[in-house]
């Protein structure tokens, strides 16, 4: 994902930059957040070679670029339930 223009990414606990990511879990679905860039869902090689999946502590860092959920991206949630409810009365 681009890092917006003008916004300059925060250094990690481990002295990397970080990277922009989205959010899919429902609570914070869509919002950015700076995460770690060596650990932001694509682990290095080396780390998963080694089954070392987990970040490290020094580089746990997020932080959140939006602060709240877009109402359209709420909306589209509730019509995502809504039609995954119709599907299940539906089959039962």
């Amino acid at each position: 994902m681009a890092i917006p223009t003008g916004m300059v990414p925060p250094m990690c606990f481990c002295s990397d930059p970080c990277k922009i990511e989205m959010s899919d879990e429902e609570e914070t679905y869509r919002r950015r957040y700076w995460m770690c860039g060596n650990w932001a869902f694509n682990p290095p090689e080396q780390a998963v070679i080694r089954g070392q999946l987990e970040p490290s502590p020094l580089s746990d860092f997020e932080e959140w670029v939006d602060n709240k959920v877009k109402e359209k991206d709420r909306e589209f949630l509730r019509s995502c339930k809504e039609f995954d409810a119709e599907i299940q009365r539906r089959l039962h």
